[in-house]
C-alpha cells in the first residue's frame, strides 16, 4: 500500500516500483481497477500451490524415508 498514490489533481493513480520505488507509473482509475481485478481467480479456481516442505513430491519423499 505504501506503493500506492492518489494524484488528486489529475484523478490518477500512482504506483511506485523498481528498488526504492524510484520509477513511477501513472494510469486512471479504470485501468487501475482492470489491473487489481485481474489478480482474482474465477470461481471454482484454485490458486493455492504447495513447493517446499509442503508439496506433495516432497511428502512423498520423507513418507518413503520413514516408513
Amino acid at each position: 500500500m505504501e506503493r500506492l498514490t492518489f494524484l488528486e489533481p489529475e484523478g490518477k493513480f500512482g504506483y511506485r516500483r523498481g528498488r526504492g520505488g524510484v520509477e513511477q507509473e501513472t494510469m486512471n482509475y479504470l485501468e487501475f481497477i482492470a489491473r487489481v481485478t485481474s489478480h482474482i481467480p474465477d470461481k471454482g479456481q484454485v490458486m493455492m500451490r504447495y513447493y517446499g516442505l509442503y508439496a506433495n513430491a516432497h511428502r512423498g519423499k520423507v513418507k518413503g524415508e520413514y516408513c
